[in-house]
């Protein structure tokens, strides 16, 4: 909803916005591949223009959605250079659209996800969204939000762990006194509490600098590399304080971690930032 409001044209946002926030509709974006995750630039699927309208033909894989989608938003390559990207409104139904494999993963399993196959799929040039070799912009772009909003996730998972283990530790005995009374259980919550308002207030002040036009690719990068990581490590030693328990279905603590996983590879892994960031980085200081 957010590329297709920032992107898309009066009349395209007239007729799809409204359902989709509704909740009438639901969207997916499909952008990775089955070959082409990290390197999403790369991606092979192909928009042909056929008179008024594009054959879009290739897969799309780890989709959000998918299943259920009534709306596609779809990142297509349309000529030979590598920023030759295009994006198209694909809905539901249209011949050559298809579902054609469900994603069992090891968390986020509410969350669903598969895989969307085009075969000599026929859209209108009206389902275009702006102009042939626009969408790298508006990938990049909106990459940066969805990284913001990703580490909100991590930030969440997080607190759920400190809040779990701060419940069990006053709860729980051993050898004839609660956890909370052992300095070792003391340390880690400390350490669990300072690492979660760490994220906080990094996750905040990114986000207050993009609400005042203030945007950085960096900044975006390095909340989405160290909050999923953080609450990776937070989640694991929430796992340690309640032992056994811990490892069990009993408590949520291993769903959490493992949920909070897929935040550390989604919208350009741990090792995708780094690299960015890298760049980013030595490219400034070689101007000078």
């Amino acid at each position: 909803m957010n590329n297709l409001n920032n992107n898309g044209s009066q009349e395209q946002k007239s007729k799809y916005l409204p359902k989709l926030i509704s909740g009438e509709h639901v969207g997916c974006m499909g952008m990775s591949e089955p070959e082409y995750g990290s390197d999403a630039v790369g991606m092979q699927t192909k928009a042909v223009k056929v008179g008024q309208e594009y054959e879009i033909t290739g897969n799309k894989m780890w989709i959000t959605n998918a299943q259920y989608a009534d709306v596609a938003y779809v990142y297509t390559r349309t000529g030979t250079g590598k920023k030759d990207l295009t994006t198209f409104i694909v809905e539901k139904g249209t011949p050559g659209f298809t579902v054609s494999k469900e994603i069992h993963k090891m968390g986020m399993r509410s969350s669903p996800t598969g895989e969307l196959s085009f075969q000599k799929c026929r859209v209108p040039e009206a389902n275009r969204v702006g102009k042939e070799g626009d969408s790298v912009i508006h990938m990049m772009k909106n990459l940066e939000i969805e990284r913001i909003t990703i580490s909100g996730i991590s930030l969440g998972i997080a607190q759920a762990c400190l809040d779990q283990c701060i419940k069990y530790a006053g709860e729980r005995k051993q050898f004839g006194k609660t956890l909370a009374n052992y300095q070792l259980i003391q340390k880690m919550i400390a350490e669990m509490y300072a690492e979660t308002e760490a994220m906080r207030r990094m996750l905040y002040t990114v986000c207050y600098e993009y609400d005042q036009g203030n945007r950085s690719n960096n900044l975006a990068s390095a909340v989405k590399l160290q909050l999923p990581k953080m609450a990776t490590k937070i989640a694991l030693d929430a796992i340690q304080l309640h032992g056994g328990y811990g490892y069990s279905r009993e408590f949520p603590l291993e769903r959490m971690m493992r949920d909070n996983k897929l935040n550390e590879i989604g919208a350009g892994t741990n090792e995708v930032m780094i690299m960015i960031i890298a760049k980013n980085l030595l490219n400034e200081a070689l101007k000078h």
